[in-house]
């Protein structure tokens, strides 16, 4: 932002800096699309609240939950098929094929009210929100069950 290095930016989640500083501005944690609430970019004019970096600041505020269950799911699915070849695949002579893609990611987000007997009975404090940790997610020209091993000792 602002013609600045990606590491003279500050992200921020719920207030909190999210910006590994020992790690030259790489992200700490990462956010679920659907558990994000609102976000705000700020590029000049900062209040004095923002002194940490001259490039942006990105702001993320996260969903809060309610008393009732609410949940979500997505799929996103890419297939080389369903893409067009390059402009510098067709020009050449003969012309060169697209690439082989096959990309699967999916999740899902699930919350609502914590409680059980003696504790929130009335369902107005706890709130719980599951998500999955690291989905598999297939890279092109991978096997799916290689995909599938890869989220599963990512996850671990």
């Amino acid at each position: 932002m602002n013609g600045q290095r990606p590491n003279s930016n500050n992200i921020t989640i719920d207030g909190v800096a999210n910006i590994d500083t020992g790690d030259n501005g790489g992200n700490m944690a990462t956010t679920n699309i659907d558990a994000v609430a609102e976000f705000k970019i700020l590029t000049n004019a900062y209040q004095a609240e923002y002194g940490r970096a001259v490039g942006g600041q990105l702001q993320v505020v996260t969903k809060s939950g309610s008393q009732d269950f609410h949940g979500s799911g997505y799929w996103y699915g890419r297939r080389s098929d369903w893409d067009a070849n390059t402009y510098l695949n067709k020009r050449e002579t003969p012309e060169v094929p697209k690439s082989k893609t096959a990309r699967n990611d999916s999740g899902y987000t699930f919350g609502g009210p914590v409680s059980f007997p003696g504790f929130n009975e009335d369902k107005k404090k706890a709130v719980l929100l599951l998500q999955p940790g690291i989905p598999a997610t297939q890279q092109p020209g991978e096997r799916a069950s290689d995909a599938r091993a890869d989220g599963a000792r990512a996850a671990r």
